[in-house]
This record gives C-alpha cells, structure tokens and sequence, in this order.
C-alpha cells in the first residue's frame, strides 16, 4: 500500500509546491486588499526604490514593456512586512504569517526540528500501515465500502496519511541546510515577469523558428541579453538591502532556470491575470 501511494505521488509530485503556495498566499492577500490599501501599498514601494536610488531601473523596465504598477506588487513580495499585519475582510482579522521571503530552516517552517520531523513522518507511516490492515478486516471492509455514513470517509485515511508524510519529507527537503525557497521563487517571479513583458515577441518568434526545447534553454543561455539582469537585480538590492548585481543575478537565473520555466509570472496564472487587473 505505502508502495502504491508513493508512486502516485512521484506521478504528481511537484518540486515547487510550497513556493506555488506562496504565491498563492499573495494572491489571497491582493484580493483581499481594498483598492486605497493596494494604492498605498504601491506608493510606498516606489519611494523604497527612489530612496534606495533605483528609480531609473524601474523606470527602464517600464520603458521596456513592464506595467510599473505590476513591478512594484512584484517587488513589494520581497518583503510584505510593510504591508498591513492585519487584513480586514468581512469584519474579521486575517494574519500575514510569513515575514519577509519565508522561512529559512524547517524549524522556522514546521516549528519541530529536522530529527524530530523525521520521528513524526515514520510514526505517521506506520499508523497508516496499521490502519490499511484495520480497514481491511472483513466488516469494517463492508462498512467502509458500502454505508452511508461518515464511515465511507475513512477508507482513504491511510492514504491521506502517507501522503502528508510525504509532503512533510519534501518540505525537509526543500527547507533544509538554510535554504530559501521563497527567496527564489520571489526572484523567479520577478524575473519571468520583466522577460515576458519585454520580451514576449522573441521568445514567440524563437518557438516557432526552433522547437519549444531550445526556446525554453533560453532561461540558461549565458549570451542572451534580454532578461535586463541589471535593472531586475538593482530592484531586488534595493528591496532586500542586500549587495545584489548584474552578474550575481545572472548567474542565479542559469542555476534556477528550471525554476523560471516552471513558476508561474502574473501573465502565465489564470488567478493572477484576473487580480492583476485591478492594478
């Protein structure tokens, strides 16, 4: 059984879960935003990056083809600290947990050390494996299979279990020696953003003259100069008060190139497109 559901994850595991949540999250967090507070928002971003002195970074990527106001809710993901610590919908509180870009161990992120996050998925298994041998005696088989109770929702409960303790296995992964996720997948975010908007008509004009292949190795290619490395990584310096150059980013953006063709921009996010249109 664990066998069979551990080859049903590998069929749709994907390796950028926690950082797709997190957009997610942000996506939650625009929409639940009123209009004046995503105004005001912006325009303490902006003034972030005229004070940081990287206000004609921006203003290049808008002469490029970005939507400054995009930019700025994109940058403004580096760090949503600023933001409201509490948003009001509906008369009730609803609380940002995430500082910064993310968490940075996977005691940050689950509050259980490494060792002890380990105990708890085997112990998670092997209840899961005893429960499977519950399920499969011969009554509570039928009654799992043919009431029309609640009972019926237990049946899938050991598969439930394996799969959480996958999802905590690939967070320890994902987490772990001091990594950040968040941090890259905000960069990702960012980076495929100013290309699609600046560049969309090369890289259409690329798939259709090779094959999407060698269109999408273009995230790697260290001779291409339209990915603006410069002006994004001056933005992100600016956002995160950190040493941040051309070069620096350009070499991040050819060991996360796999990254950037899988993490979704706002032009690539159904649920995006349609928040963003508030902007």
């Amino acid at each position: 059984m664990k066998r069979r559901v551990q080859a049903n994850l590998q069929e749709k595991e994907d390796p950028l879960l926690f950082e797709r949540a997190l957009i997610d999250v942000d996506n939650e967090i625009f929409r639940l935003l009123p209009n004046q507070e995503v105004e005001r928002e912006l325009s303490r971003l902006e003034k972030v990056v005229r004070k940081m002195g990287s206000e004609q970074d921006l203003l290049s990527l808008v002469n490029a083809g970005c939507q400054k106001q995009k930019l700025l809710w994109l940058l403004g993901q580096f760090d949503r600290r600023h933001l409201l610590r509490s948003l009001q919908s509906e008369g009730r509180k609803i609380d940002f947990p995430i500082q910064g870009y993310g968490p940075g161990s996977v005691m940050a992120l689950f509050g259980i050390s490494p060792r002890g996050l380990q105990k708890l998925w085997t112990q998670i298994e092997k209840t899961a494996v005893q429960i499977e041998k519950i399920n499969k005696q011969r009554l509570i088989s039928y009654l799992l299979t043919y009431s029309a109770s609640e009972l019926k929702n237990y049946r899938e409960l050991p598969d439930a279990l394996l799969a959480y303790s996958q999802l905590l296995q690939r967070g320890a992964q994902s987490f772990g020696n001091r990594s950040h996720p968040f941090l890259n997948a905000v960069k990702a975010r960012l980076t495929r953003y100013v290309v699609n908007s600046a560049n969309g008509d090369l890289f259409e004009k690329k798939r259709a003259r090779h094959n999407k292949k060698k269109a999408e190795n273009m995230w790697d290619d260290p001779s291409a100069n339209c990915f603006h490395d410069k002006e994004v990584s001056a933005l992100i310096a600016a956002m995160t008060g950190n040493d941040y150059d051309g070069s620096t980013h350009k070499t991040w953006r050819g060991k996360h190139y796999k990254r950037l063709r899988s993490i979704d921009s706002d032009l690539t996010h159904p649920f995006e497109q349609s928040l963003l249109k508030k902007l």
